[in-house]
């Protein structure tokens, strides 16, 4: 699932997860990653955060390649216990996973500032728009950098979901009923990245 600063991504996903006794992923496919290429967790954490310095070890092909074969990295993934993988490159590092639902939430740039001008207890518009545009512009370098790709594009996505007219409620209602369609039940549940 990739979703927008302030468009309740974070509430989706975890609904999600627990209508279906998992749990929302994100930090945890560090251990693994890094495992696999024989890395530390440092440079994998700054891999996916779009970070990775020039001479550090995941600048090599062979160890980007084994970070973005997903199901061989993360075998975890099928064991039933995850529903929701929450990043910003998630789409893309798990989307050739045919039981995969590839997830955008959003929702218009006012109704976001709103909802974190509330949460951060501020009623400064300025600072929270200014936080919200950082952190797509973040988004944006660090999916066309490792991926290639434009996050906004919905053709990356099975379903792009705005909570502005939805709610939460109306966007985990969808994906359960995506989720109860046999293309998307390729292990015991699907998965929502």
């Amino acid at each position: 699932m990739t979703r927008e600063m302030g468009s309740l991504g974070h509430d989706v996903a975890a609904g999600i997860a627990a209508l279906h006794g998992g749990r929302v992923v994100y930090q945890e496919l560090i251990d693994p990653l890094a495992d696999r290429v024989r890395l530390r967790k440092t440079h994998v954490t700054r891999f996916l955060d779009g970070r990775e310095g020039l001479w550090e070890p995941l600048a090599t092909e062979h160890s980007r390649r084994a970070i973005l074969t997903a199901e061989e990295t993360l075998p975890f993934l099928r064991d039933g216990s995850i529903v929701a993988v929450r990043g910003w490159g998630a789409v893309h590092l798990l989307g050739d996973i045919p039981h995969v639902i590839r997830v955008r939430v959003c929702a218009p740039m006012a109704a976001r500032v709103e909802r974190m001008m509330e949460r951060l207890g501020t009623d400064n518009r300025q600072v929270v728009e200014n936080e919200i545009l950082l952190s797509e512009e973040a988004h944006t370098a660090i999916v066309r950098r490792h991926f290639g790709a434009d996050w906004r594009d919905p053709e990356h996505y099975d379903v792009v979901l705005c909570t502005e007219r939805l709610g939460v409620e109306a966007c985990i209602a969808t994906l359960q009923s995506m989720m109860a369609r046999p293309r998307f039940r390729g292990t015991a549940a699907a998965r929502v990245a």
